[in-house]
C-alpha cells in the first residue's frame, strides 16, 4: 500500500477526500487523464495509475493507486 503526505493531506488506499483536497493534490477526478469506467474513475498522473470511486457530496474514496513501470 502506497501513501503519499502533501500538505497535510493524506494521500492512501480508502482515505475520502474531497474535490478541493485531490485538486491540491494535482489530481483533477474531471480532466482529460481521468477515464470513467463502470466500477469509478482511473485517474492517470505520469507513471502513477489511481483508481477514485465517487461519493455523495463531491467526495470521492482512493480505492487502489498503482505504478506503471515502462520497460522499454
Amino acid at each position: 500500500m502506497e501513501t503519499t503526505i502533501t500538505n497535510k493531506v493524506t494521500l492512501s488506499v480508502n482515505a475520502q477526500l474531497s474535490v478541493t483536497e485531490l485538486e491540491e493534490l494535482g489530481i483533477y477526478p474531471k480532466s482529460i487523464n481521468a477515464y470513467n469506467y463502470s466500477f469509478g474513475i482511473l485517474y492517470k498522473k505520469g507513471n502513477q495509475r489511481i483508481i477514485l470511486q465517487p461519493l455523495q457530496d463531491k467526495r470521492y474514496k482512493i480505492v487502489r493507486m498503482y505504478t506503471v513501470y515502462d520497460y522499454d
